[in-house]
């Protein structure tokens, strides 16, 4: 049975439904069906279940905590990938003509090598000065583990691409990673790579904001914490005894609209849909 119609037949009017997902909206499709509230990833949902944040709380580190992010990472570019061919982009095909003009090493099903667990994986992307932290999906607000824990966790720079600049810019740490639409030719973004390689003083910049924050990774299982479920709580009372409306219906323009298909970095068509 479809969930609209479970949801239509199974629901009374005193019963609360919330929409729930961490997935991109390409991937999750329903019919017109009416919930209360929204989970989701995206800043306009009632409740945001992000993959990461970033605290602007300085961490205990003396003033003048200087380091060359530069020292141990005896390679350039890492791309961990399993998702080969169901993306709204071609992912895998532009990572592979990218190797093709810079070292990059590619990682799961998508590449040639392997590593085997989070602790591996982690002391391997150590190695690198650069992470193509590359979602396959490009959805409003949609920034996931590659962004957080593959790279910025591991202490490694992301070359991002999925959601706009600016919804980066709302969650990430200032002047942490390099967003592929801020070049406007392969060519500008190859040098730019070479300059920041060649130069520690520009690419340590990337890591000042250590000096004046942290951020940690949110694994699903953190989501349905205590927090969460008394903030839930708690709205839905508010709402009930303010008499306020709250309806949130599952419309294609709302969810699977906020996504855009074969959008390619520096095409002079951005979109080919």
């Amino acid at each position: 049975m479809e969930s609209s119609v479970f949801i239509k037949r199974s629901r009374s009017k005193n019963q609360v439904f919330i929409f729930m997902t961490r997935e991109a909206g390409s991937k999750i499709r329903h019919k017109s069906v009416l919930y209360n509230m929204s989970m989701t990833h995206r800043f306009d949902s009632d409740f945001r279940v992000p993959y990461g944040a970033y605290n602007d709380t300085p961490p205990e580190k003396p003033d003048d905590f200087v380091k060359d992010w530069t020292k141990g990472k005896t390679k350039l570019a890492a791309w961990m990938a399993s998702n080969c061919k169901l993306t709204s982009w071609p992912r895998s095909e532009f990572v592979h003509n990218l190797s093709k003009l810079i070292p990059i090493d590619m990682f799961g099903k998508c590449g040639g090598k392997e590593c085997k667990n989070g602790d591996e994986c982690r002391k391997i992307l150590r190695n690198y000065k650069f992470y193509f932290a590359l979602e396959n999906q490009h959805c409003r607000d949609y920034i996931t583990e590659k962004f957080w824990y593959n790279a910025l966790c591991n202490d490694v720079v992301p070359i991002v691409f999925g959601a706009a600049r600016s919804e980066y810019e709302k969650v990430a740490p200032p002047h942490s990673f390099i967003h592929l639409d801020d070049f406007s030719s392969m060519e500008q973004f190859l040098d730019y790579i070479k300059l920041l390689d060649n130069n520690p003083g520009i690419y340590n910049s990337y890591f000042d904001w250590k000096k004046h924050g942290t951020v940690r990774r949110i694994t699903l299982r953190e989501e349905y914490t205590k927090s969460l479920i008394c903030d839930i709580s708690t709205t839905l009372k508010v709402k009930k005894d303010s008499d306020e409306a709250y309806n949130f219906r599952m419309r294609e323009d709302f969810w699977v609209d906020s996504c855009q298909l074969n959008v390619i970095p520096w095409s002079k068509n951005k979109s080919l849909t």
